[in-house]
């Protein structure tokens, strides 16, 4: 590939992060708007991503692992169940301190059935339930992704319903605790 066609995704790619940080629904982001931030044509939309939706997420996706990087490094010291709720933790934290991209990242991750998050906490419930079969390690996964992400669409609805302000760190990481908890009778 040249450099004028790597230059022409990266340019399309980078218009759309610009406008996931303006945007509140990523339904705001339209083929249109992007082609007039980045300076290029539809075509080229379609050529470099087959279409707008595989874009956002990629775009989406992209921005994810940018502050995701950000999550403590686990010590191979501590068990998975340490582990998995110092990980929820970090993840919560950014989470709140980039909320509006997260509710984006959440909608994509919600048309997508929560997989990647599932999948993301599945090792450390694989060592916490040795002895759980493939689809009950699922059924887990899904009573803790599910919750935590309508909490991070909804903090203030649930946040009375919890009486918890999940902006407030040290109340947002003792629910966390509970929850975890609660799902997986510790």
């Amino acid at each position: 590939m040249n450099s004028k066609k790597t230059n022409a995704k990266e340019i399309i790619l980078d218009a759309v992060l610009k406008l996931i940080d303006e945007v509140e629904h990523i339904e705001e982001i339209t083929s249109r708007r992007i082609t007039e931030k980045a300076g290029v044509n539809l075509a080229m939309i379609n050529y470099y991503y087959q279409s707008k939706e595989n874009l956002i997420n990629q775009a989406v996706s992209h921005k994810m692992e940018s502050i995701t990087s950000q999550i403590s490094v686990m010590s191979s010291d501590d068990s998975a169940y340490e582990q998995l709720i110092r990980l929820l933790i970090s993840t919560a934290d950014l989470s709140f301190k980039y909320n509006k991209f997260f509710k984006l990242a959440v909608e994509a991750e919600m048309r997508n059935g929560y997989m990647n998050s599932m999948d993301l906490i599945m090792p450390f419930l694989k060592e916490i339930y040795n002895s759980y079969n493939p689809i009950e390690l699922k059924v887990v996964a899904m009573q803790l992704m599910i919750p935590f992400h309508q909490i991070v669409m909804y903090p203030d609805l649930y946040g009375k319903y919890l009486d918890t302000d999940f902006f407030e760190k040290i109340k947002r990481d003792e629910t966390i605790v509970k929850m975890i908890e609660s799902v997986l009778g510790k």
